[in-house]
């Protein structure tokens, strides 16, 4: 077996199902204007599993091991807190951690400011304490998995797999490279994409359970169907304010 096929093979195992907190899955069905609200409801996913967090506060990821993998030497200082970065706190799936020479400048540039000694880092692994290697090393290769992993788990949402693709692709299986994209995309919504999306889930919330026998299934699948709609159109591109129908 290929390292190709061995990396994709373990990026796939790592891969989460998004779904909705009430255990529905978010599906993102190629309208643009739906994809803020499927963003909205995987990042929420994510959080609720606590999935990729060392990739977004760290770019690391645990190995089987229980070590943690990092990009790089200067990493280490980071992930077991030799040195506080200042910006810790604000990382998130939406602004996720830099890599390791923009994480050192603002965190020089904090102790410029204050009068204190730059990070300087370690210059090679021989340098690096052993006590700290027992937590962290630099191994990109896993991290490049775990960015894998993370682009895999934004574009299963997609139905349209030819689309996810093409994105897998120009991110070069970086799933934080592909939270640009997909921002992009997000852009393209034209007015025609928000009134599909807003007509639908008003639809839906309008009709509600008219003309159908209300039983427990009848229900269960309606509440389905209006979770489904209210993810879509929950939180739409800007532009659906200028709509009469968008919230």
């Amino acid at each position: 077996m290929s390292s190709n096929s061995t990396a994709l093979t373990a990026a796939e195992s790592r891969v989460v199902t998004i779904t909705n907190e009430h255990g529905d899955p978010v599906i993102y069905s190629n309208n643009p204007a739906e994809l803020p609200g499927c963003r909205h409801e995987m990042d929420k996913c994510l959080e609720r599993t606590g999935a990729f967090e060392l990739l977004i506060k760290y770019r690391a990821a645990r190995m089987s091991n229980s070590v943690i993998a990092c990009e790089d030497v200067n990493s280490i200082p980071f992930i077991t807190e030799q040195v506080a970065d200042p910006m810790l706190a604000t990382y998130t799936y939406k602004n996720p951690c830099p890599d390791t020479p923009a994480r050192v400048n603002a965190l020089n540039a904090v102790r410029t400011a204050a009068g204190s000694t730059p990070f300087t880092g370690y210059a090679n692994i021989a340098a690096v304490p052993a006590s700290l290697l027992k937590i962290a090393i630099p191994a990109k290769f896993e991290v490049q998995i775990e960015l894998h992993a993370y682009a895999l788990t934004q574009l299963s949402i997609f139905t349209d797999r030819k689309k996810a693709a093409e994105l897998l692709a120009a991110c070069n299986r970086d799933g934080i490279r592909l939270r640009a994209l997909l921002d992009e995309l997000e852009n393209k919504a034209s007015p025609e994409d928000l009134t599909l999306v807003t007509g639908r889930r008003d639809k839906v919330e309008a009709s509600g359970l008219k003309g159908a026998p209300l039983t427990l299934s009848s229900f269960e699948n309606y509440l389905k169907e209006f979770n489904a709609v209210e993810v879509n159109g929950s939180l739409l591109h800007p532009a659906a304010t200028t709509t009469s129908c968008g919230r």
